[in-house]
């Protein structure tokens, strides 16, 4: 092999390892070990808020509305996700189908500084890697549809007879998990389509940048640091309510002492300065 072909399998290794580190440390890990301070791990999150969701609205029927409006919003959402992604694929079966256009991605690969035309995968296998990851992605965003609609069956049935129904109950929660999973895993194959989208058209190197900047957005998008945030907004409050505390308006105190005050008294109110105004 030539020394810009090793070069290319090197940075797809290392991409593709770093890609799916990241999401075993979110997801495994949840996502908050060997941080600086204490943060908020949104699948471990969402997870918890939504077996508590379902918990309460299995234990009262004038819920089992609310929750199957709920289970819908979800299939709504997830099927929008799908339309447009059918698009997408539609137009990716195109490229892999037309040789004038992977000769032109090719043209555009070919200046990539760090193969310098030398790529180890050609034009048609990555266009079938980004193919794969949305028809991927699309299989995920089905089967979170599929059991979203078991879990409308099982929500409105469960709260009918607690008893008879328990075997239900403990299968609800599971499949509301599972549903969770697997929307969350077809959203992580909607962001690893953006590095495998610049790989294909511009190379390596716009594939090791874009990797890097996806997991650095995904971090922040992901993890949110509560003890930071949660104290200066205490601090915050604090302060304004000392100050709102201390703080006499001048007019009110004049409107609420009527027609007895004095001439200096008002001189006095209206030679204080004007707080408002400098906040």
């Amino acid at each position: 092999m030539e020394s810009g072909e090793i070069a290319d399998l090197v940075v797809f290794i290392v991409c593709v390892s770093a890609f799916l580190l990241y999401h075993w440390w979110y997801f495994c890990l949840r996502g908050t070990r060997w941080l600086p301070h204490e943060n908020l791990n949104l699948w471990s999150t969402n997870l918890k808020a939504r077996s508590l969701w379902a918990h309460v609205m299995m234990s009262d029927k004038r819920e089992a509305l609310a929750a199957v409006h709920t289970v819908r919003n979800l299939i709504i959402s997830v099927s929008l996700l799908a339309a447009a992604q059918a698009s997408l694929i539609a137009q990716l079966l195109n490229i892999l189908t037309d040789p004038t256009k992977l000769e032109q991605m090719e043209k555009y690969a070919a200046s990539d500084p760090i193969t310098k035309g030398d790529s180890f995968l050609s034009p048609e296998v990555k266009v079938a890697l980004a193919l794969g990851d949305m028809f991927l992605s699309l299989l995920l965003f089905a089967q979170c549809v599929r059991i979203s609609v078991h879990l409308g069956f099982l929500i409105r049935i469960v709260p009918e007879n607690m008893n008879a129904c328990l075997p239900f109950r403990e299968t609800t929660f599971v499949l509301m998990q599972r549903a969770s999973l697997f929307f969350a895993l077809g959203i992580r194959c909607l962001f690893g389509f953006v590095p495998l989208a610049f790989y294909m058209t511009l190379g390596c190197l716009a594939l090791l940048v874009s990797t890097v900047i996806l997991i650095i957005v995904m971090l922040f998008l992901d993890v949110i640091p509560t003890t930071y945030h949660t104290q200066s907004l205490l601090r915050s409050s604090a302060d304004a309510v000392v100050e709102a505390s201390s703080y006499e308006s001048p007019r009110l105190s004049g409107h609420c002492d009527g027609a007895g005050v004095s001439g200096h008294q008002v001189a006095a109110d209206t030679s204080r300065p004007d707080i408002s105004k400098s906040c």
